[in-house]
């Protein structure tokens, strides 16, 4: 490579769709997703006469996407990086990097109440829930033994006959 040799690359980048996670038994969609990259970005390196490297880095990138989480509003999350090269070069974070979700004040906070909602013990709180399943399943399970067509039909027993 010849010295003041410059090597510059673009990319443009434009992508949208949906992606499934799981967050221990926690289902979570992103939808809507929608990711930019560009103006384009542009990455340029150049050799000087000397051994010094010259590399920049310019344009920006933009995620955009709504979370459903169950038994929680959808969110919708949007991560910019208005500078690539200060975001990479970990110059000001505050400024190269930024999370909003709205309407959720704290995703991680709204991802932690959809597990509790999600947990075997959530199941037990809800009495009403626990009871009727409960009771489903034990009359389900008597038929099974015990009815028309269940396990015990063709036993007969001499001293009470065929009560069941």
């Amino acid at each position: 490579i010849l010295p003041n040799a410059e090597i510059v690359a673009s990319l443009n980048v434009d992508g949208s769709g949906s992606l499934k996670v799981w967050i221990g038994p926690l289902s979570a969609t992103f939808a809507n997703i929608k990711l930019n990259m560009g103006e384009p970005a542009k990455l340029s390196i150049k050799l000087s006469t000397t051994t010094a490297v010259d590399v920049q880095l310019s344009g920006y990138a933009k995620l955009d996407a709504v979370i459903r989480l169950p038994g929680q509003y959808q969110c919708e999350l949007l991560v910019s990086v208005p500078d690539l090269n200060a975001f990479i070069a970990e110059k000001d974070q505050s400024s190269a990097f930024k999370v909003t979700t709205s309407p959720c004040d704290d995703l991680g906070s709204a991802i932690i109440r959809s597990l509790e909602l999600h947990s075997s013990l959530a199941f037990f709180l809800d009495w009403g829930k626990f009871q009727s399943q409960f009771l489903h399943g034990w009359f389900s399970f008597l038929d099974i033994g015990f009815g028309a067509g269940g396990l015990l039909k063709d036993i007969k027993l001499n001293l009470f006959g065929n009560w069941w």
